[in-house]
């Protein structure tokens, strides 16, 4: 039996014209596209990518093109092209090469221009999907690049982002119930001299735990990677999941560090996509934001292009819960939350929709099965009504379904490293 994870990445900004550049596998977050080791994650267990299709918001033009890669490995740099886009396409073939991957690998994705540089696409949009070794096992990948304090503060873990200092900015609220394990981490500078570290600790609604100990991992002196693969957490639907860095003794600066970990749903077949946001809604006007993401501002449906998820494969959406962190403001004041597809720049409600009517503001569910098309474009709106007095932040989870398969895939073509 073999299951699959659908993995919907983007970015909100456009890649470079004249040099390669990457992006995080898992959604660019409120980053740009960077130099290589500012965005890429680390693999927490072992699997393969497949199924890779990309779409851009303009097209690159006459004789131009984009082409993107795979940047993978022990040290993330074998590339394996998945994509080309050219001259007035928006959107790639779907590359069904089978990239093999272990733990402790890392990756990334590369945007590379023609040499005649093409038209700025705008953003850019990807899927691919992850089956993994061990049936059953999704994985949760990000990376920081800057941004919060020095001595305790918290990393993203899904999509990469500047570091928070707020946890609910930092959290995943969970749709399902299952398990978190294999937490994988790596530093691109080393702490330094005795003494100093860094520790990394995944905290369930806000609380260190763990089975049979906390789930964490803890870098010192010249260390860069370290793992736990013993402990693990149990979650339940709606559980808050958070992973706060602890510093010691004042550490190099290191950007881009990556943490992942691996959830297994109880569910075998189930996956996940996260959005937890340190921008704020609008108290007039329809926002629109990824379905997977971190750190991401929301926008207007104007530049709806900008935050749209390409699905290059057929799912199901399930089950949806939401959080915010403070109540609408006034009696009659709301905030309606939708799972939308996009149909030429027009998005549209699913049946996932819920809506946080004041005083209430603590997480809440729906349920409802949406068939999701390949090639749908996602995405998720945020609605204000009545004018509402406070604008809080927002955390969400998606929870989808694919049955589980025999696991055979022919006539592709497998890369390993």
């Amino acid at each position: 039996m073999a299951t699959v994870q659908h993995i919907f990445g983007g970015s909100q900004d456009a890649p470079s014209v004249s040099a390669n550049e990457y992006a995080c596998l898992t959604g660019l977050g409120d980053v740009v596209w960077k130099d290589r080791p500012s965005v890429e994650t680390v693999i927490p267990t072992a699997g393969k990518f497949t199924n890779f299709k990309f779409q851009v918001a303009v097209a690159p033009g006459a004789t131009k093109q984009w082409t993107y890669y795979i940047s993978y490995g022990a040290t993330g740099d074998t590339s394996v092209a998945v994509g080309t886009i050219a001259g007035t396409a928006l959107t790639s073939t779907l590359d069904t090469t089978v990239i093999n991957v272990t733990a402790g690998m890392k990756i990334s994705i590369v945007s590379e221009p023609s040499a005649t540089a093409p038209t700025t696409s705008g953003a850019v949009y990807w899927s691919c999907d992850f089956i993994p070794t061990v049936s059953g096992e999704t994985i949760l990948m990000g990376c920081n690049n800057g941004g919060a304090g020095t001595t305790l503060y918290f990393i993203p873990f899904w999509a990469c982002s500047t570091s928070e200092n707020v946890e609910f900015q930092s959290q995943i609220i969970m749709p399902t119930a299952g398990t978190l394990s294999k937490l994988y981490c790596e530093v691109n500078a080393a702490p330094g001299a005795s003494g100093k570290s860094r520790t990394y600790n995944v905290r369930l609604d806000g609380v260190e735990t763990g089975t049979p100990g906390n789930l964490s991992t803890f870098v010192t002196n010249t260390e860069t990677a370290k793992s736990d693969t013993t402990n693990s957490i149990a979650v339940i639907a709606g559980s808050l999941v958070s992973v706060q860095a602890v510093n010691a003794n004042t550490p190099a600066a290191s950007d881009g560090i990556k943490v992942s970990m691996v959830f297994t749903p109880t569910v075998a077949g189930q996956y996940c996509s996260f959005m937890t946001t340190s921008g704020i809604p609008s108290a007039s006007a329809a926002r629109y934001i990824h379905v997977n993401s971190y750190g991401e501002s929301y926008v207007a449906v104007a530049n709806i292009t900008e935050v749209n998820s390409l699905a290059s494969m057929a799912t199901t959406a399930k089950v949806m819960w939401a959080a915010m962190a403070a109540r609408a403001g006034a009696a009659g004041d709301t905030y309606k939350i939708d799972l939308c597809t996009d149909v030429a720049g027009t998005p549209t409600a699913t049946a996932l929709t819920t809506t946080f009517t004041d005083p209430n503001f603590a997480a809440q569910s729906v349920t409802a099965d949406v068939a999701i098309a390949a090639n749908d474009l996602l995405t998720i709106a945020i609605t204000p009504g009545n004018s509402p007095t406070n604008q809080p932040r927002l955390q969400l989870g998606v929870l989808y379904y694919d049955a589980p398969t025999s696991g055979l895939l022919t006539g592709v073509s497998y890369m390993t490293t």
